[in-house]
C-alpha cells in the first residue's frame, strides 16, 4: 500500500463549464488518474451508475478493487455510510460536525485509487455546487494529499444557453422539458459557485490556484496546456500532439460528467452558439452577475 503523498488536483467552479472536456484532457496523461465527479463515487456506486468505461461501476475493475481496499483499510466501511457521511459534510447546510471520519475516509479513498491505478496524481472535478460546497475545504485539510486547484470559468451566458437545453442526465433520459426559470437558476449559480471559490482563495492565500477560462482553453488550447504544464510541473506536450491530431482518448474510469467522457475523440470546437440563439430576456439578465462578469474578464 502507497504511502507516497498524492496531488489532488481539483476542478472547481460551475458546471456547464468544460469540466468533462478539462478532465479528460488532464486524466490521459500517464501520471494522472482523472475520477470524474468523486464527490457523487458512493452513491453512484450504490446506483448501479455507469463508469466512463462503460460498465456499471459496480462491476468497473478499477471501482471494485478500490472498494476492496477500503473494506480492508477501514473496518467499518460501508457504502451507504460513506454517501451519507460526504453530503452531510459538504453540502451547503452542513454543520461539519463529523470532519475526522470525513478527512478518514476520503484519506483512505486517496490512498486506495493510487494503489489501484498507479497514479499519485489525481483529478477530482465535483466543482463548487451547493451539494459540494464545503468538498474543497475539507480537501485541505487531508493528511495525505497535497492539494492544486484548477478554477475553470465560463462566459455565464453561455452557462444559461447550456441549462436551457436541460440536465445530461435528464437527456440521456430521452426527457427534453426545461422550466423558463431554469436558466435564472443557472446564473445564480454560477456566481455562487464562482463566489465560493473566490472566498476560499482569500481565506486561504497559500492555496495553489490557476484560473482558466473555457473559452481561453478551447481556442488558445496549446497556450493553456503550457499553463497547466508550469502550474502541476507535469508534460503536456504529448496532449497537444495527440489532439492535433485528433488521436484517440482513453474514456478512463470518471464518475459522472457529460456524455462527451466516453467519446474517444476530442475536438476542439468554441462553441458560442449562445451568441446567436440565447433569448434577450435571458441576456439581459446577465447584468445581475456583472461584477462577477467584470473580476474574470467578460464583456
Amino acid at each position: 500500500m502507497t504511502t507516497q503523498r498524492k496531488q489532488l488536483i481539483y476542478v472547481a467552479g460551475y458546471g456547464r463549464s468544460g469540466s468533462t472536456l478539462l478532465d479528460t484532457v488532464l486524466s490521459n496523461h500517464p501520471a494522472i488518474f482523472g475520477g470524474g465527479e468523486l464527490t457523487w463515487l458512493f452513491q453512484q456506486i450504490l446506483e448501479h451508475q455507469t463508469c466512463s468505461c462503460g460498465t456499471d461501476l459496480q462491476a468497473c475493475p478499477v471501482w471494485t478493487r478500490v472498494v476492496e481496499q477500503l473494506h480492508q483499510r477501514l473496518p467499518h466501511f460501508n457504502l451507504t455510510a460513506a454517501a451519507d457521511l460526504t453530503l452531510s459534510q459538504e453540502q451547503w447546510f452542513s454543520w461539519r460536525t463529523q470532519v475526522a471520519d470525513y478527512v478518514r475516509l476520503w484519506d483512505a479513498t486517496w490512498d486506495a485509487m493510487a494503489d489501484v491505478t498507479g497514479c499519485t496524481t489525481i483529478v477530482d472535478s465535483s466543482k463548487n455546487s451547493r451539494l459540494s460546497r464545503f468538498r474543497l475545504e475539507l480537501m485541505l485539510a487531508s493528511q495525505t494529499c497535497d492539494v492544486a486547484v484548477i478554477h475553470l470559468i465560463r462566459d455565464p451566458r453561455a452557462v444559461m444557453y447550456s441549462t436551457a437545453r436541460g440536465s445530461n442526465r435528464k437527456l440521456e433520459a430521452g426527457d427534453h422539458h426545461v422550466s423558463w426559470l431554469t436558466p435564472y437558476k443557472g446564473l445564480m449559480s454560477w456566481a455562487y459557485s464562482n463566489s465560493c471559490v473566490d472566498h476560499l482563495q482569500a481565506k486561504y492565500p497559500q492555496l495553489r490556484l490557476l484560473r482558466i477560462r473555457y473559452e481561453d482553453f478551447v481556442q488558445q488550447f496549446e497556450n493553456s496546456l503550457n499553463q497547466l504544464s508550469n502550474f502541476l510541473q507535469l508534460d503536456f506536450s504529448q496532449t497537444a500532439v495527440n489532439v492535433r491530431n485528433e488521436a484517440d482518448f482513453d474514456a478512463g474510469h470518471g464518475v459522472a460528467g457529460n456524455r462527451m467522457r466516453r467519446n474517444p475523440k476530442i475536438k476542439l470546437r468554441y462553441d458560442d452558439e449562445w451568441s446567436q440563439r440565447l433569448p434577450w430576456y435571458y441576456r439581459r439578465s446577465s447584468a445581475l452577475v456583472r461584477p462577477w462578469m467584470n473580476r474574470y474578464g467578460y464583456k
